[in-house]
């Protein structure tokens, strides 16, 4: 979908398993047994955050397959009908995306100011605040018209619940 410039952008989640693992070494030889392949160091700083959702999810019936998973370049590519030409970490890819979300959402500028003048660079930086900013720009344009999920038919994994990303088309 979002072709070989942006298609890494979606990096395969690991499994539970690994998720819930101690170390990198023990996650990434967990990953390997279950589902073939390793875990980059990239997955594996943000699997305390994935643990903490996952956690959530499981431990409260009521959110199961309410709270959805989504990701911004899928997100950008439906809002803008291409995928993303340049990085999002370079100023090209940073002005692309501001003019996608400019189109669908009128307060982008204030946004980006207010979040850019009130948080560190370490705390937040430019493509942190775009990213947040598509998804809540997908899900508005979602609620008032409709998602669309990849795959089309999700499958569930073992705790129930649905194996999909959630966006929004403009």
């Amino acid at each position: 979908m979002l072709g070989p410039g942006r298609g890494s952008s979606v990096f395969p989640v690991p499994c539970r398993q690994a998720v819930y693992s101690q170390t990198y070494y023990e996650a990434n030889q967990i990953n390997k047994k279950i589902l073939g392949r390793g875990l980059s160091q990239q997955t594996w700083a943000i699997i305390p955050k994935i643990r903490e959702v996952d956690s959530f999810i499981v431990n409260n019936d009521f959110i199961k397959n309410k709270l959805v998973e989504s990701h911004p370049e899928v997100c950008f590519y439906a809002l803008s009908g291409r995928p993303m030409q340049f990085s999002k970490k370079c100023r090209k890819g940073a002005n692309e995306r501001i003019t996608v979300l400019r189109k669908l959402y009128q307060n982008t500028d204030e946004i980006i100011k207010f979040a850019l003048n009130n948080y560190r660079r370490k705390e937040l930086a430019l493509d942190d605040i775009l990213d947040a900013l598509c998804l809540a720009v997908s899900g508005l344009q979602g609620l008032k018209k409709e998602f669309s999920v990849i795959p089309q038919k999700p499958e569930k994994d073992l705790k129930g619940l649905d194996m999909k990303i959630v966006f929004s088309c403009s």
